[in-house]
């Protein structure tokens, strides 16, 4: 069920042309802030993947979990709200999806 609403969410943004804009321009601002030389997009996009498992992720990427600690709460003070949170990394998930279908 979930993933259909999912599915519904991300096909409402990608018709409308205002929300793709907004989602569209969070990607753009992550990748233009580029901590340590890492792209954010790509470190979003695992730790996302990874179910926002700090030690799965660090795994996936041959980082020290630390690194990732530090750069996933970087990531969360560039957007105003807190990505290691389930509701709030929403907006974040359907962003990269839309991301990847644009």
């Amino acid at each position: 069920m979930q993933k259909i609403r999912f599915a519904r969410m991300v096909r409402l943004i990608m018709q409308n042309e205002h929300l793709l804009a907004i989602y569209t321009g969070v990607m753009q601002f992550l990748e233009k802030m580029d901590p340590h030389g890492r792209p954010c997009i790509f470190l979003c996009a695992y730790y996302l993947d990874c179910c926002c498992d700090i030690m799965r992720t660090a795994s996936m990427l041959y980082l020290h979990r630390n690194t990732v600690k530090y750069r996933i709460h970087k990531i969360s003070t560039l957007l105003g709200y807190d990505i290691s949170d389930s509701n709030e990394s929403t907006n974040l998930i359907v962003a990269c999806a839309v991301s990847r279908l644009h």
